[in-house]
């Protein structure tokens, strides 16, 4: 499932941490017998989740938000190098504005590096990619929250939330998601064995 995609200092390097989280919902619903699937990818980027699922879903019907107007140019720009701009829905808004639809499934890779340790990251992440996308506040969960509380509004009977995180918040996101009603929780581990991204049912 390896596409090219165009990045510039507006949006993350698509990663593979990311890629993973990808593959987990194409293989889920690539061969689901419904008929149309309604997916929200919250804080696009590049496009890298929503283009991907667009891509390799055909019955997937695929919003995708960013707050920033140079993203989601690049969102657009992926969206149409692949040749799916028509099935993708680009919205400028923080996190859940202007979104009205119920969906199947919300996927996000929001920003979930604390405050503190922006700092300490590699040169060419620092100083390349943006602030916003990284800063998830002081413990990293500021947006994170956010997307828990307001994803069990926008999700259908028993849709799924997917997330990617920073390992060592596996447990206190479960404990958040929990919380807030969901059920059949699941951390799923990356390709180094880490506890990288969390699944639940609404």
């Amino acid at each position: 499932m390896e596409l090219d995609f165009i990045v510039d200092k507006s949006v993350l390097i698509p990663r593979p941490e990311t890629e993973e989280l990808v593959s987990l919902v194409v293989n889920r619903l690539r061969d689901s017998k419904r008929q149309s699937l309604n997916v929200l990818d919250i804080g696009t980027g590049s496009g890298c989740i929503a283009v991907t699922l667009a891509k390799y879903i055909p019955q997937a019907k695929v919003w995708a938000t960013d707050i920033s107007e140079e993203a989601l140019e690049i969102a657009k720009k992926n969206a149409k190098k692949h040749g799916i701009l028509d099935r993708i829905k680009l919205i400028k808004g923080d996190l859940f504005a202007d979104i009205k639809e119920k969906f199947d499934i919300i996927i996000s890779n929001p920003p979930y590096i604390p405050t503190d340790d922006i700092e300490n990251l590699e040169p060419n992440v620092k100083g390349f990619e943006p602030r916003e996308a990284l800063d998830g506040g002081k413990d990293g969960l500021d947006i994170v929250r956010k997307i828990i509380e307001e994803a069990s509004i926008y999700l259908k009977p028993d849709g799924i939330l997917m997330l990617e995180l920073e390992y060592r918040q596996s447990k206190k996101v479960e404990k958040l998601i929990k919380n807030k009603g969901y059920k059949n929780i699941e951390i799923i581990k990356d390709f180094a064995g880490l506890n990288r991204i969390i699944k639940a049912i609404k």
